[in-house]
């Protein structure tokens, strides 16, 4: 048994939260012993993102404070950034003691004994791996109801702003066996919860001769059998097809929710980002989902910003999530990342204040048609599984989602200033929650 205390924090996407429960499984299997506190660690893992600036910034200063407060615990940098990192990084960052690329992991144990015998600055990397650790089961770190399971790493796709191709590198997958023994796993720790299939474009999953619609049924099956639910993200407006539609339409566990990033409403601008559509084939393909699913509740990302953006181009943005008026949007400023086709053929020509007082104008349109989606929910029952339950009997919950992924915060404000109260089913680990 190892004496190294190890906590690790997790910046970014679901991917990356996986990519923490790999690596907490290499070290627990290693001997390490894993802690969820910083103050009691002997090393610190910031697992952190690329895909924006703000996630190595948050990270960068989780690093100094754990510094100020131990300056003799150590500390890691990896997940998708670490692909950025190079050793004038390291200089200039004197805070991080190593760094760990994602291809590397396995070799995170010797990365803590070098660290432990007094090695520091340094940067590991293998270069030629596509590791996708299939045969590293989740760890009982993150031990919540609703858990993420990968697909594949890498995309093929290479939108011009995207840093994940160079970071996670081609397309590959993980084969239906790898799923569905992570699945086993799962539920072999508790019943219920949310499945969520992770991929950067799930719905181009090939594995064996298995698709993505196909692995999609497998799961639902398997989930039906333990009272859990699916969902997945993310997908791409033109790989997502009907037979996955059908698939979610024929399964009840299969949530009602798609994200299908849209991120501008000018075609001009979907043709720099290299999107690979217009606006009128994304309204098409919004067209086909609201037929075969129609209580399927759209998730869209709108990007502001976005070099050479005019006034013109990003009203054509607010215009389109009012005309097809989506659930969700996620809306962000465009950051230019290093290893881009932007940042080799563009240049970041909107200002940040423009950035900003777009910014508002979209999430104010965007908090304003999700305001009216959930009030037409008013007076209804539904079915929603619980994230998180504790205090006397259970009662209390948080984090829960309906089939269209309409989260509630809380027992009593569900944030939009609706009430609602949930009664906690006997069966099948739901609540039945008037709205």
């Amino acid at each position: 048994m190892n004496d190294t205390r190890v906590f690790i924090q997790t910046y970014g996407c679901r991917m990356n939260a996986c990519d923490t429960e790999i690596i907490c499984a290499i070290l627990r299997n290693a001997g390490f012993t894993l802690v969820h506190h910083p103050e009691k660690a002997d090393v610190a893992i910031l697992n952190c993102c690329s895909v924006r600036e703000d996630g190595h910034i948050a990270a960068l200063d989780k690093v100094r404070k754990l510094k100020q407060f131990n300056r003799s615990i150590k500390t890691v940098l990896c997940g998708c950034f670490a692909k950025l990192v190079d050793s004038g990084f390291l200089r200039s960052n004197p805070n991080i003691d190593a760094v760990v690329t994602p291809e590397s992991y396995r070799e995170m144990p010797e990365t803590l004994s070098r660290l432990e015998a007094g090695d520091v600055g340094f940067i590991v990397s293998n270069e030629i791996s596509d590791d996708l650790y299939q045969e590293i089961l989740p760890s009982e770190y993150l031990n919540i109801p609703n858990r993420a399971i990968i697909l594949g790493k890498g995309c093929n796709q290479k939108c011009a702003y995207c840093i994940e191709p160079y970071t996670r590198g081609a397309e590959r997958y993980v084969n239906l066996d790898t799923v569905m023994a992570n699945l086993d796993v799962l539920f072999h720790r508790h019943e219920g919860g949310i499945v969520t299939l992770v991929g950067h474009m799930v719905d181009r999953y090939m594995c064996a001769g298995v698709n993505f619609a196909t692995l999609l049924r497998e799961v639902a099956k398997e989930c039906e059998r333990h009272n859990a639910w699916v969902k997945y993200l993310s997908s791409h407006p033109m790989t997502y097809s009907d037979e996955v539609l059908s698939a979610v339409s024929d399964c009840d566990n299969i949530m009602r929710v798609v994200h299908l990033p849209v991120q501008s409403g000018s075609n001009e601008v979907l043709n720099r980002m290299r999107r690979g559509y217009t606006i009128e084939q994304y309204l098409e393909t919004i067209k086909r989902v609201r037929a075969i699913c129609p209580d399927m509740n759209i998730v869209t990302d709108i990007m502001v910003g976005f070099c050479g953006e005019t006034d013109s181009d990003f009203r054509q943005s607010v215009e389109l999530i009012e005309q097809f008026r989506p659930g969700e949007v996620n809306v962000y400023a465009f950051s230019m990342r290093s290893n881009t086709y932007a940042h080799r053929a563009y240049i970041d020509d909107v200002t940040e204040d423009i950035k900003r007082e777009r910014m508002q104008i979209a999430v104010e349109t965007a908090s304003r048609i999700r305001r009216e989606y959930m009030q037409s929910e008013l007076g209804i029952s539904q079915k929603f599984m619980s994230g998180a339950m504790s205090g006397i009997n259970r009662r209390e919950f948080s984090n829960i989602y309906n089939r269209t992924y309409s989260q509630r915060s809380g027992l009593r404000d569900c944030g939009e200033n609706l009430i609602v109260e949930g009664r906690l089913s006997l069966e099948n680990n739901l609540f039945t929650v008037d709205i």
